[in-house]
């Protein structure tokens, strides 16, 4: 039940970001979208780029009218951030992208100077986005009935 409270809450806080960043955004503005995930067994991170094609991708480029410049996934991160993107978007576990995102600029120093880093705008989507529908919160209140 706590964690369920705590899953809402956290969807609660992310929308209510993405509502202040859908404010903000201009359309057709370059946006790097990922997706980190934390081994449970391991206790490693990863960080993965979504593709274009991908239904999350679609579904943030379609409702912020965005451009997702990952249209190679498998390039190396210096390849994105020479696109400068406009926008960092992730989902996910928040603090493993965070981690990730940092130690690439301390590493790269010279990508501080990214649009999306340089203003601060790096934000975090619901894990929950379309496998289970950024639109349907039903399924998560459901889950603390």
């Amino acid at each position: 039940e706590k964690q369920a409270e705590r899953i809402i809450r956290e969807r609660t806080e992310r929308l209510a970001a993405l509502d202040d960043m859908r404010k903000s955004i201009r359309k057709g503005q370059k946006a790097a979208i990922f997706l980190a995930i934390r081994s449970p067994i391991r206790h490693e991170s990863y960080v993965f780029r979504i593709s274009e094609r991908s239904a999350l991708s679609q579904l943030l480029t379609n409702t912020f009218a965005i451009e997702n410049i990952n249209v190679r996934p498998n390039a190396d991160l210096s390849d994105l951030f020479e696109k400068n993107p406009d926008l960092i978007v992730y989902t996910g576990d928040a603090a493993a992208c965070g981690q990730k995102i940092a130690e690439f600029i301390r590493k790269h120093p010279q990508f501080a100077e990214c649009n999306a880093v340089k203003n601060g705008r790096i934000y975090g989507a619901p894990y929950y986005c379309h496998a289970l529908d950024l639109r349907r919160h039903e399924i998560l209140e459901a889950w603390s009935d």
